[in-house]
């Protein structure tokens, strides 16, 4: 193998073995007169070529330290910066794939305080994390600073406040930063004032929230992006939902990866099978679609750059009563029961899964609405927990809005003070001690729980990637003890295979239906039968 770099070209005469994987780096093509392939000299081309085992001249390691930083970074901090960095000023967008508490907001404030010509930052996150990034900024930013989060009001309202900074920002020579939520930016009127801000940088935090190729969040962020000089994503979970997640993020923050055209990455990189020939049943050549993932990708796991505290998980048995579970067993086989005050149904399979979790939490919503309680026994052993604890702070993360009151209900009855963050509560910074209720769907990114050594799973969620994202918000940095897990779980339940299925990192609605026909031939049969029987 052959290679030489001049004027900003790099040469490459290798096996044809390797003519393949060479023709797929962005910006190749084949020389005939030569016999070789050119390509850029850029940071993507270079970490395509290393991963190939390609020796370039002029490779060097990257400094040991962050220039002017805050705080001190640790060593893969250092090496996330410099890589995520060498990429930007290419011009080329960056992804820092590092699992929660390993600091990438940290490197991103870094960056965007670094980078030459920064002065407005666009920051893309969940809702709950929009907060969040005030305090990042006053931790770690070397530079003045002024961060406007844009959680509250009206569209028009957050419009007209970001038309204002438009016309301030850069005047004092520091940084205009925005913070909006996913769910906001892209409205009518918004995105106008957020492209005429003319950022210099965008930053999307959580980016797996960008993989849906059509949705209006992924297309919007990725229109914008085409006018932003720098792009930085952030998620410690890139491939949430399997490996086609990565295709809207890419198309965001590097687009020359994996192209503009989500079937032409489909057919390129997906194997499909399954009903119809529409699910993704596994990766084509792996070992492609993974050299192009790290081309811009910068992987840290947390068990591999922490020294966190040990973590223990204990399973906590409830048995629910006998009309419990006669109510149970009603919607397991017949997708309706009789709760007394009216009657409770499952349209569908993934429906009676809910139902069933929600039995087993003691609740249930009857046809027209009304919350009937049906088992004591969660919440019961929830109690039996919390008085043990010896008033240590303590989370307790539900699936259900009715578990939170129930955990509200139960603190109270200890003299504890209770705390929550859900869709419509979020008094984390009143925190200090007792009870916090956290949803975990709106609690299980950006939050820092570690004032909590012990966490309490009163329901468990039915989605491995929000489950794993809620257990690292109390093991993490910050984190100085060690930390126990407790789960609920309803004997002869549905809980058993949830639970069964989250410890063995299964895909837990797949798993949950395939415990269920192993032990039944039930379904369709069953459902047609109740139908002839209600007439």
């Amino acid at each position: 193998m052959r290679v030489a770099v001049r004027r900003g070209i790099i040469y490459v005469q290798a096996p044809r073995v390797l003519y393949g994987a060479l023709a797929e780096v962005p910006g190749s093509f084949w020389n005939n007169e030569y016999q070789c392939f050119e390509m850029p000299d850029n940071p993507l081309t270079r970490n395509e070529l290393r991963m190939l085992d390609v020796a370039l001249p002029g490779e060097d390691g990257h400094p040991d330290e962050v220039p002017g930083a805050k705080t001190r970074p640790w060593a893969h901090q250092v090496a996330a910066y410099w890589h995520a960095r060498r990429l930007l000023e290419a011009g080329i967008g960056a992804m820092l794939a590092m699992e929660m508490g390993t600091g990438k907001s940290k490197v991103a404030v870094d960056l965007i305080c670094t980078l030459p010509g920064v002065s407005r930052v666009l920051i893309l996150c969940p809702k709950s994390v929009v907060p969040v990034w005030g305090v990042q900024f006053e931790r770690h930013s070397s530079r003045e600073y002024t961060v406007t989060a844009l959680s509250d009001g009206s569209v028009r309202q957050r419009a007209a406040l970001v038309a204002s900074l438009r016309k301030r920002a850069g005047s004092s020579g520091g940084i205009t930063a925005i913070a909006v939520n996913y769910d906001a930016f892209w409205r009518p009127g918004l995105f106008n004032e957020l492209a005429a801000f003319a950022p210099d940088m965008l930053v999307c935090d959580e980016s797996h929230r960008l993989q849906a190729p059509g949705g209006k969040a992924s297309r919007s962020a990725a229109t914008i992006a085409k006018k932003i000089r720098y792009r930085l994503a952030l998620t410690g979970t890139p491939m949430s939902s399997g490996p086609m997640a990565l295709y809207g993020q890419y198309r965001v923050i590097a687009p020359e990866v994996f192209g503009t055209s989500f079937s032409r990455f489909r057919d390129r990189y997906a194997v499909m099978g399954g009903f119809e020939n529409k699910q993704v049943l596994g990766v084509r050549d792996e070992t492609a679609f993974s050299r192009k993932f790290h081309s811009v990708a910068f992987v840290a796991k947390a068990d591999d750059v922490l020294d966190l505290p040990p973590a223990v998980d204990v399973r906590v048995s409830v048995n629910l009563s006998a009309s419990a579970m006669k109510v149970y067993r009603e919607m397991d086989e017949e997708f309706v029961a009789d709760v007394g005050e009216g009657l409770v149904t499952a349209s569908n399979g993934l429906t009676r899964i809910l139902r069933l979790m929600q039995i087993t939490s003691g609740h249930v919503s009857t046809e027209d609405g009304t919350e009937v309680e049906v088992d004591r026994s969660k919440r019961e052993a929830l109690a039996d927990l919390i008085d043990g604890m010896g008033g240590e702070p303590v989370a307790v993360f539900c699936l259900f809005r009715k578990d939170l009151q129930v955990v509200r209900e139960v603190a109270e009855a200890a003299g504890l003070p209770y705390c929550e963050v859900s869709g419509s509560e979020n008094t984390i910074s009143a925190w200090r001690s007792g009870v916090i209720g956290v949803q975990i769907q709106s609690g299980s990114e950006g939050i820092d729980l570690t004032l909590a050594r012990y966490a309490v799973y009163y329901s468990l969620n039915h989605s491995l990637f929000k489950y794993e994202q809620s257990r690292a918000r109390i093991r993490r940095p910050g984190q100085t003890r060690p930390v126990t897990y407790y789960s609920l779980v309803a004997e002869g339940t549905v809980d058993e295979d949830i639970y069964l299925a989250l410890e063995r990192k299964q895909n837990v609605v797949e798993a949950v239906i395939a415990a269920a026909k192993g032990g039944r031939t039930w379904t369709k049969h069953n459902a047609t039968q109740q139908c002839l029987k209600n007439g």
